[in-house]
């Protein structure tokens, strides 16, 4: 996951400074960008939902770095977030959501995606994204160059013949 393009990412303003926010931060391409962002002198808040332990290591390698554990698709726990990061570094300047869930199924199994597959992706990878943003707006704009980014990591997974049903909705 070397060579990640922050700027390309979250835009050209200067990162060094700032106080970033990366959902589900504990592995892959959100673990690369915190990364990043933490080489480029941001001070970085690290989430996951469940997986505290890789949450915590990541933090305590990262410069500036801390770790807070929330569910994104529960909208107080994605206030929460957002809220601690504040009192712990009094600003947010970028966000990246990164936090997405999927259920791979086999093409052709149309009988597969029923609601109760369908819903705890849409929780995470779709409202999940709204509940943090939501909340960081007000912060974000306070900044004046705030930004935020979203991505869909989880509609790459699955083997060939095989599809996520993450929301194509969730990209921008």
């Amino acid at each position: 996951m070397d060579g990640v393009d922050v700027v390309a990412l979250i835009g050209p303003g200067t990162v060094d400074g700032g106080v970033a926010l990366v959902t589900d931060a504990t592995s892959g391409l959100a673990a690369a960008i915190a990364g990043q962002l933490a080489e480029r002198g941001a001070a970085v808040v690290v989430n996951s939902a469940s997986w505290v332990e890789a949450g915590e290591q990541l933090a305590a390698e990262l410069p500036a770095a801390s770790y807070v554990p929330a569910d994104v698709g529960d909208a107080r726990e994605a206030a929460r977030l957002v809220a601690t990061t504040i009192e712990r570094h009094g600003r947010l300047d970028i966000l990246v959501n990164m936090a997405g869930t999927a259920e791979v199924i086999a093409h052709g199994d149309d009988d597969a995606s029923r609601n109760d597959v369908w819903e705890p992706v849409l929780s995470v990878s779709v409202v999940g994204a709204w509940n943090v943003i939501r909340a960081a707006a007000p912060y974000l704009r306070a900044t004046g160059e705030g930004s935020s980014s979203t991505s869909a990591p989880s509609g790459e997974a699955g083997p060939p013949g095989r599809r996520s049903p993450t929301p194509c909705a969730r990209r921008h």
